[in-house]
């Protein structure tokens, strides 16, 4: 397993907090009455697996491998085979039927990416969708050589993080918080119609 991916997996929980703390009550997206309550980490997983491995897998038509909440569910190599790659058809049809803007978030949050220490360790899991937010506000920050926008920008939040004032930082942590809660429960709207594979079905 690399270390983006043992990362992702025991940040699950943090991300979980996030979605449902973003979540309005007495609402048809409350999370504690959403069909969906009780598999909020397995969707984690669902959704981890998709874009760190299943998306480029399905791409090659040789999807192998199932989600980590699914690895003992099936002894039969045939049987896992067609299952893995059924679930990243399901997968990948739910994330296709969101707005583009909730598939960006779902996509920047879970592709795997390094940043700057100090950025990961006051935005945890929401790092990468807050560089994309300093990238929107300052869509051409300072670079040096090949190093892309978001790299960039990613450079400049750490700068920012030494001098800017607590309450800047916690407002766009917030912001990022809002926008991957959102795209989180859309998804589970949609994946909820297409149920096989979150209970190990």
């Amino acid at each position: 397993m690399s270390k983006a991916t043992k990362r992702a997996t025991s940040t699950s929980a943090k991300k979980t907090a996030a979605t449902e703390a973003q979540v309005p009550r007495n609402s048809a997206s409350d999370p504690s009455t959403h069909p969906l309550a009780g598999v909020s980490r397995t969707l984690d997983q669902e959704l981890e697996w998709y874009f760190v491995y299943a998306e480029r897998a399905l791409g090659r038509g040789c999807v192998q491998l199932v989600p980590g909440h699914l690895a003992a569910s099936e002894t039969a190599e045939d049987a896992l085979l067609k299952k893995a790659h059924s679930i990243a058809l399901t997968v990948q049809g739910c994330l296709r039927a969101l707005p583009d803007g909730h598939m960006s978030v779902l996509r920047t949050a879970y592709t795997p990416r390094r940043w700057p220490r100090n950025v990961e360790a006051a935005f945890e899991t929401l790092a990468p969708v807050v560089v994309r937010l300093a990238v929107a506000s300052n869509p051409w920050p300072h670079k040096s050589g090949h190093a892309g926008l978001e790299e960039a920008a990613a450079v400049r939040l750490s700068a920012q993080l030494v001098s800017a004032k607590p309450l800047a930082m916690a407002k766009l942590k917030l912001q990022a918080g809002k926008l991957f809660g959102a795209a989180v429960v859309a998804y589970a709207n949609v994946r909820v119609l297409e149920a096989p594979g979150l209970h190990g079905t």
